[in-house]
């Protein structure tokens, strides 16, 4: 597979967005069987795409093919299964365990209505994961989404994902956009029904300001701190320091999550940070 960079031309993304919006509009979610189709459908070229995917990602960031099955394929996969087994359920509108004093002669019913049309940044980091696990959320709860994958940083495993998307979703469902910095510019110009972001603090103010200007509602997965309490209850603790470099370094350590300090107690101090396990 060569290097490849297919970035979405500038002058269609706002088009693509507007059918999108219309089409909600005009037609709203797909029926609940249609989606379990569709996820049936996604499942298996999923599966299809597999080795692509993952050669796609040793090229991008030479990442072992068993980390990204470990990692972000069975995560994908797990999330469509717990969907196609869940969703009819999850939709049923539920009785609300009780009623505030002005409601009680009532009788009412909370539904699960999609929002509309749904942005999803992509980080780098975890491209598969954190770009199909929201998706699935998005699209088996009704919502259009527009998908905007981080070309720059992971080109060749973004060409091999558009190709698995537009074999699976029309463009009534999903809009992916290729790109960097002014693609995502322009996306946070429009105004969709909810913003879904991961990745860095910094960029996540500049989400949240683009979001507040249209009152969109936002889930922000943003970048922070990561302790690692070890108590005297440890266990073994060759096991435990196995652990700690395990959670440093996957993903050659990019993981919002990874440790960045080690907070010790005093008793068994020395035990952790003077001998040699390794």
């Amino acid at each position: 597979m060569s290097s490849v960079q297919k970035y979405t031309p500038l002058s269609t993304i706002e088009s693509e967005w507007d059918s999108l919006t219309k089409e909600f509009k005009l037609n709203g979610a797909i029926p609940v069987k249609d989606r379990l189709k569709l996820l049936k459908t996604f499942k298996t070229n999923l599966s299809l795409f597999k080795d692509e995917l993952c050669e796609s990602l040793l090229i991008d960031f030479h990442r072992s093919v068993q980390e990204t099955i470990v990692m972000e394929y069975g995560c994908v996969i797990d999330e469509i299964e717990s969907f196609i087994s869940n969703l009819e359920h999850w939709l049923k509108p539920e009785t609300p365990d009780s009623y505030s004093a002005g409601f009680v002669t009532i009788s009412a019913k909370i539904e699960k209505c999609p929002f509309g049309v749904l942005l999803i940044c992509v980080p780098f980091n975890y491209p598969l994961q954190l770009s199909l696990v929201p998706l699935i959320g998005a699209i088996c709860s009704g919502n259009k989404v527009v998908l905007k994958l981080p070309t720059d940083r992971c080109p060749n495993f973004c060409y091999t994902l558009t190709k698995l998307l537009n074999e699976t979703f029309n463009d009534k469902i999903l809009s992916v956009v290729n790109g960097s910095v002014k693609e995502t510019e322009l996306l946070l110009n429009l105004k969709f029904d909810k913003i879904l972001f991961t990745g860095s603090t910094k960029v996540g103010y500049i989400v949240a300001h683009a979001a507040a200007k249209h009152l969109t509602p936002t889930i922000l997965e943003l970048g922070g701190k990561s302790p690692c309490f070890i108590t005297p209850n440890h266990g073994d603790l060759e096991v435990t320091a196995r652990r700690c470099l395990w959670g440093k370094f996957a993903n050659s350590g990019q993981t919002c999550v990874a440790i960045d300090y080690l907070l010790v107690e005093d008793s068994i101090y020395d035990k952790v940070i003077i001998k040699d396990y390794i």
